[in-house]
């Protein structure tokens, strides 16, 4: 509640100087009084205004600056050209804002700022550029709309969309619509339907469907939910999680991952499945790890792996497969399998070499080797 005098509403001080000339007075709410006579009536313009909005302890809540603007009295609304603005929290201002025009609204207390709208949050060091922006001061809500982008210079993040919801006070931005978010090293895109950048924790949330793909790999990853951690580098995925590796042709379906970006590796704590298409062999296990730096893939527990052709099946209790050599290692348990050639050969380790087209069992002293067929 925000009151001057006896009354129970904000206030709002107008300094108007037009020329040598200055003209002040007060709007009230609900019923605002005529203005004085100075020479101008409630419709007119005024040139190079100032207005300012306090709180009850004397704090700023907004100020702005025009070069023109009218106040309109039925409506009760000001409207301003070659607007800049500051607002404030605490008495401390956490967003400038600029445009070629824009209004103020002393029913709903609204402020719109039209026209290649530019505004700093100046705590988080984060631009925003749009078409429109309003500020809703009871709500703490800043709204943005129109050839959206939001930047952090000192972090590298770009993020565009559709539409901003700010809540300064909690230091987070949510861009909806087609919303896109980009860092420079490593080249990485984050994209989804609505994201949400937290300043202060510096992360982006996905709390609906959404891709990540990073270029340099060319890895991508789809999830139903997720969080990017830009501070650590890493990413976290839920819910139908797909990776996939065109240029190893590999692709992993699981329920939850976590991407560590500076390691290059991608952790697999929950049941998995890898496809490699291209040589029809499949995969399963209990947990698992894609380490790019490597270019391998380890699984481990319980896992099973088939190959079409020549149809064969291999479980074991950890499974190594460097890509590039095509060099498949299993250990613990390895049990290795071909009905059509009635193969059945046990051992505690194994090592197939896909190019080659050869698999060696070993264990117990006994060494087998298979020739695939």
């Amino acid at each position: 509640m925000r009151s001057f005098l006896v009354h129970p509403r904000p206030w709002l001080w107008v300094v108007a100087a037009a020329g040598m000339a200055a003209t002040a007075w007060f709007v009230w709410a609900p019923s605002p009084p005529a203005p004085p006579d100075r020479g101008q009536s409630p419709g007119s313009t005024l040139d190079r205004i100032v207005l300012t909005e306090f709180n009850e302890q004397g704090e700023k809540i907004w100020e702005l600056t025009a070069r023109t603007a009218e106040y309109q009295e039925e409506s009760r609304v000001t409207v301003v050209t070659q607007v800049a603005g500051k607002f404030f929290r605490n008495g401390k201002p956490i967003i400038e804002a600029t445009g070629e025009g824009g209004t103020v609204n002393q029913n709903n207390r609204e402020i719109v700022i039209r026209g290649s709208v530019r505004a700093v949050s100046l705590e988080e060091k984060a631009i925003v550029t749009a078409e429109q922006m309003v500020w809703q001061a009871d709500l703490d809500v800043l709204t943005a709309t129109g050839k959206l982008k939001l930047e952090q210079p000192d972090r590298g993040l770009r993020i565009s969309g559709k539409v901003l919801r700010a809540r300064p006070s909690q230091s987070e931005f949510a861009i909806e619509d087609n919303a896109e978010a980009t860092v420079a090293k490593p080249p990485l895109k984050f994209i989804g339907p609505a994201l949400i950048w937290n300043a202060a924790k510096n992360t982006v949330t996905a709390p609906f469907p959404f891709g990540v793909r990073e270029t340099a790999q060319d890895l991508r990853v789809r999830a139903d939910q997720g969080m990017w951690d830009i501070g650590s580098g890493r990413i976290a995925f839920r819910g139908q999680v797909r990776a996939r590796a065109p240029r190893f042709a590999l692709e992993v379906n699981t329920a939850e991952s976590f991407w560590d970006i500076a390691q290059q590796r991608i952790v697999l704590p929950t049941a998995l499945t890898a496809t490699d298409q291209g040589r029809g062999i499949s995969l399963r296990a209990t947990q698992g790890e894609v380490n790019f730096a490597g270019d391998r893939l380890v699984l481990t527990g319980e896992v099973a792996a088939r190959a079409l052709s020549p149809q064969a099946d291999i479980q074991a209790d950890r499974i190594e497969w460097a890509i590039p050599s095509q060099e498949v290692v299993a250990t613990g348990g390895v049990r290795y399998r071909q009905a059509e050639r009635d193969l059945d050969v046990a051992g505690e380790r194994a090592v197939a070499n896909l190019l080659a087209n050869t698999v060696q069992v070993t264990g117990a002293d006994v060494m087998t080797q298979i020739t695939l067929e």
